[in-house]
């Protein structure tokens, strides 16, 4: 089960879980609690926490990991290479076409662009894993099922290019089987019953389903900072019965805080609630 709970704070400690007889792996300036749980006197970042658990149930850690962007960049390269006289990377080839620039500046214009690719299917794959995995299965699709534009379909054919060329999942299709595999076994990873993170301003949709999946076995109480409790009642109103909004354009809650300053602060927060679907 996941909670939220309204905070207006990030000092409160942060419990993270370990074994009856781990006192010798605690971090500096923790300890343990009546029920077992242990109290880190410092905030860890959940990506910490959300990572561990993800390596845990796939068995592949970060370091050995082929689609991190600064490996998977390579592949890409290659690929692009290969494909830019084909009529569906004209777009990429238009951005890449130097005219009359010095080839050592086309080369570096190149890599930089490609390497920014390889960072945003990382990104894809963490906060619109849906989309990603529908691009795999060969639909040119959005998270939320729509047809992409026309301009940025090419970026779904280079994508199951790209998935091709590696022989490992990609980081969906990890995501997907980590987290069936963290919901039929929870003891995967050492953590307490009751686990709890805090001052959180937003979250990934990825990172919303690994904290879904620990959650099968465990109370997970999420922490949210946010401006107004007022604006979080207003949304969760506008939005009661209704299936979660992944696009911006359907968002009918983005009008609801009339200060501007307000709808700055509470944007984060706003969003989250939105794409979370998790109870209030």
């Amino acid at each position: 089960m996941v909670e939220v709970d309204e905070h207006d704070g990030c000092t409160l400690p942060r419990p993270l879980g370990v074994g009856d007889n781990s006192n010798q792996h605690l971090p500096k300036a923790a300890t343990i609690g009546q029920t077992g749980q242990v109290v880190v006197k410092r905030l860890v970042p959940e990506l910490r926490l959300i990572g561990a658990a993800v390596a845990a149930a796939s068995g592949l850690e970060p370091e050995a990991d082929p689609w991190q962007p600064e490996r998977a960049v390579w592949p890409l390269l290659e690929i692009v290479d290969e494909s830019l006289p084909e009529p569906w990377l004209a777009t990429l080839e238009a951005h890449l076409d130097g005219g009359a620039e010095p080839d050592a500046t086309r080369r570096a214009r190149r890599f930089s662009s490609v390497r920014h690719l390889a960072d945003l299917f990382d990104r894809y794959a963490l906060h619109r894993p849906a989309m990603v995995r529908a691009w795999t299965s060969g639909h040119d699709a959005d998270e939320a099922g729509h047809d992409l534009p026309r301009e940025t379909a090419w970026q779904a054919e280079l994508w199951r290019r790209l998935r091709a060329r590696i022989p490992h999942a990609d980081p969906a299709e990890r995501l997907d089987a980590a987290c069936a595999r963290l919901r039929e076994e929870p003891w995967l990873v050492e953590l307490p019953q009751r686990l709890s993170l805090f001052g959180l301003t937003r979250l990934p949709a990825g990172h919303v389903e690994v904290l879904q999946a620990l959650a099968a076995e465990r109370d997970v109480h999420l922490f949210l900072l946010h401006p107004s409790p007022v604006l979080w009642e207003r949304v969760a109103q506008a939005t009661e019965d209704r299936p979660c909004i992944i696009r911006r354009t359907d968002d009918i809650t983005a009008l609801l805080p009339a200060n501007r300053l307000l709808a700055s602060w509470g944007h984060d927060s706003r969003e989250l609630r939105l794409a979370g679907c998790f109870s209030p």
